[in-house]
C-alpha cells in the first residue's frame, strides 16, 4: 500500500521577506498556521516541518508537531526535503511525500484532499506532481516572483520560468491562459526520486531561473500538473503579507 506523508520546508532567512515564517497570521505564526492546515488533510499519515532554524523547530515541536532539523546550506526546498526524508527510515522508497511550502497561506483541506485524490488515481503512471493555479492578470504574468508553469496537451509540465515565457507581445490573454499557469508550492514526489534529486548536479536553467523543480525536467523526468480552480496566495514579499492581512 502506498503511503503519503507531508513535509513543509521553512527557514527564516528568506531573501525577499526575512522572518516571514514567524509573522502572525490569524493569531498564529505563519509556519504553524500552514502546519495546522496540512494536518487537516485526510490523506497524510504524518506531517513534518523541515527547517534549519531552531526557532521554527521549537514553534512546531512545542505545539505537539513534528519538526526535523536540516542543513543551512540548501539552495532550494526540494534538496531540504530530500535531506529530511532521508532521516525518516519508516518512509519507504516507494512512498510519496507531499511538499507544501511554508508560505502557502491559502492552503486548505479541500485543496489538499482534491490534489491527493488525483495523485492516487495516477500514482502508478507518474512519480512527481505539481499543483498549479490560474494567473490572475498581466501584472502577475510579468512578475518575477511568480513562477510560471507551461503545460502541454497531456497536462504535463514542460517548463518553468519567471520571465520571457513567450516571444509574442508579452500580453497575457485567453489563449495563453490555457497553457501557462502559476506554479504553487504544493508538490508530490516519490521518495526515491527525492533522493535521486539530491545526487543530481544543479542544472543550468534551474540556476538561471532560480526554480529547483527544473532539475527534474532537465534530467528528463516527467511532472504531472494538477490545476487548482482557485487563485493561490503565497507570502513571498512584505507586500504579499500586508495584502493578505487586508483580505
Amino acid at each position: 500500500m502506498t503511503k503519503l506523508y507531508c513535509f513543509i520546508p521553512a527557514r527564516l532567512k528568506s531573501s525577499r521577506f526575512p522572518n516571514k515564517m514567524i509573522k502572525i497570521v490569524k493569531g498564529k505564526p505563519l509556519i504553524k498556521y500552514v502546519n495546522d492546515k496540512c494536518n487537516e488533510c485526510n490523506f497524510f499519515l504524518k506531517t513534518y516541518v523541515a527547517t534549519c532554524d531552531k526557532e521554527i523547530y521549537d514553534i512546531i515541536n512545542s505545539n505537539n508537531g513534528n519538526s526535523i532539523m536540516t542543513s543551512h546550506f540548501h539552495m532550494g526546498c526540494i534538496s531540504r526535503i530530500s535531506e529530511a526524508a532521508k532521516k525518516i527510515n519508516q518512509i519507504r522508497m516507494k512512498d510519496f511525500i507531499c511538499i507544501v511550502q511554508g508560505d502557502e497561506v491559502s492552503i486548505n483541506k479541500k485543496i489538499l484532499d482534491d490534489f491527493c485524490k488525483i495523485f492516487l488515481k495516477l500514482k502508478n503512471k507518474y512519480s512527481i506532481f505539481n499543483a498549479v493555479s490560474k494567473i490572475k492578470n498581466q501584472k502577475e504574468y510579468q512578475s518575477k516572483s511568480v513562477i510560471k508553469a507551461i503545460i502541454n496537451k497531456k497536462n504535463n509540465i514542460i517548463n518553468f520560468a519567471r520571465t520571457n515565457v513567450t516571444h509574442s507581445n508579452n500580453k497575457f490573454n485567453k489563449q495563453l491562459s490555457k497553457h501557462i499557469f502559476r506554479q504553487t508550492g504544493i508538490i508530490i514526489v516519490r521518495k526515491d526520486y527525492l533522493l535521486r534529486y539530491s545526487k543530481m548536479k544543479r542544472s543550468f536553467f534551474e540556476k538561471n531561473e532560480s526554480v529547483d523543480m527544473l532539475r527534474f525536467l532537465e534530467n528528463d523526468i516527467k511532472i504531472k500538473a494538477f490545476v487548482i480552480n482557485k487563485t493561490m496566495i503565497g507570502i513571498d514579499t512584505k507586500s504579499d503579507y500586508k495584502n493578505f492581512l487586508k483580505s
